[in-house]
Formats: C-alpha cells, structure tokens, sequence
C-alpha cells in the first residue's frame, strides 16, 4: 500500500491531489470488481465442465483480497482529504 507521504517524508497537503489519488482508487475496485466477477463466471465454468478449480478459487481469493486492501487504501484518501479540508480555513 503507498505511504500518503512526499519523497522526503512530509505529509501531503494538497486535497486536490488526494481527491485524484480517489478517483484512482475507484478506478482500481471499479475494475477489482470486474475481475472477481468475471473470475467467479470462470470458476462456475469449470466446475460445470468438470475441471479442477483449486487455482482459479486460490487466485479469487487474492483478487479479493487485494480488492479489500484496496478499498481499506480508499478509506485512507477519504481520511487525507477529511483532515486537509477541516484544516484549510
């Protein structure tokens, strides 16, 4: 997950960049949603075809993970974009 830090360490404040790191992030689980639903298509598929499943549901569930660590890095933006507001006068 990226640090909401600058190169030498500060913390950013500009909202305005945190508002596009937001829409980066709803691209990232607009598009994880698309992938675990095409993956859960897939898996159905198999099972209907007979074929063993075992990776295509270990490699669901990384895409599900990874969608959570996604929307948990969203919450983190909204959280950025809250204290830069409330902070700006």
């Amino acid at each position: 997950m990226r640090d909401l830090r600058g190169r030498a360490g500060s913390a950013i404040a500009d909202p305005e960049r945190e508002r596009e790191h937001l829409a980066q992030a709803d691209r990232h689980i607009a598009a994880g949603r698309r992938r675990v639903t095409d993956q859960v298509a897939l898996i159905a598929r198999l099972a209907q075809d007979g074929h063993d499943t075992t990776e295509a549901r270990r490699l669901l569930m990384m895409l599900e993970e990874t969608l959570d660590e996604w929307r948990v890095h969203r919450q983190l933006i909204l959280g950025a974009i809250a204290r830069l507001t409330a902070a700006t006068p």
